[in-house]
């Protein structure tokens, strides 16, 4: 993983996610770029008329403070880029997130500007994006990942897409938790069944990454993973 994209819109979420996605980095070794949005519908006429670089130049500013900022807390590289779009935020987002390895986002849920301004748009940015996203809650403190649980259902789907997830999770020394959720009562054939493609999965991984197989029985789905 080289580079990591954090939007912001200098909201104090967006500043604790921008802090989340540094040390993230830190960690990976990988490049940092803090991106703003500014709507077009946003700008008055006259700042239309002067043009995009005036229209943004002042917000430029606030923003490479910033990154230089985070560069010297975090040793890290850290760049900016403000874009003014009639675009929807989404489209820009996860159109701009195709030249990097990963999105970072603050999440607070539709009770302020940021929440509403990611909230409204997250599951759009989840869907057209192509690279991971990760949501970063509200004051949530970076410390790394010791297991990560991974829901997926191997046992319809088949070998479970988690290749992506070694490069990034390995620095961490991290314990890999593959979740399967059935909604079939036990019986031996289930569990043979189940065993033979978790002997599928661990085949195809690398020998010294750590995974651990669980599975669950349940009706709600997210709900289950929740308390899971």
């Amino acid at each position: 993983m080289k580079r990591i994209l954090c939007p912001t819109d200098f909201s104090e979420t967006a500043n604790q996610a921008i802090a989340y996605a540094a040390k993230f980095a830190q960690v990976l070794h990988a490049e940092l770029v803090l991106f703003h949005v500014q709507s077009l519908y946003d700008l008055s006429p006259v700042e239309l008329i002067k043009g995009e670089s005036e229209a943004v130049g002042s917000t430029h500013n606030i923003l490479e403070k910033q990154s230089l900022e985070v560069a010297h807390e975090f040793k890290i590289s850290c760049y900016s880029e403000v874009v003014v779009s009639g675009e929807t935020l989404s489209t820009v987002i996860s159109e701009k997130a195709d030249d990097f390895d990963m999105v970072v986002m603050g999440s607070k849920g539709a009770g302020d500007l940021f929440g509403f301004f990611f909230g409204s748009n997250t599951l759009n940015v989840v869907r057209k994006a192509n690279v991971p996203i990760l949501l970063v809650p509200d004051r949530l403190i970076f410390s790394g990942y010791k297991k990560i649980v991974f829901a997926y259902d191997y046992l319809r789907q088949g070998l479970a897409p988690i290749y992506h997830l070694i490069e990034w999770l390995t620095p961490f020394k991290s314990e890999l938790h593959l979740l399967q959720i059935l909604e079939e009562s036990e019986s031996e054939e289930l569990d043979k069944e189940l065993k033979e493609q978790q002997e599928i999965i661990r085949l195809n991984m690398p020998p010294e990454f750590p995974i651990h197989f669980d599975a669950i029985h349940a009706q709600d789905l997210s709900r289950s993973i929740h308390q899971y």
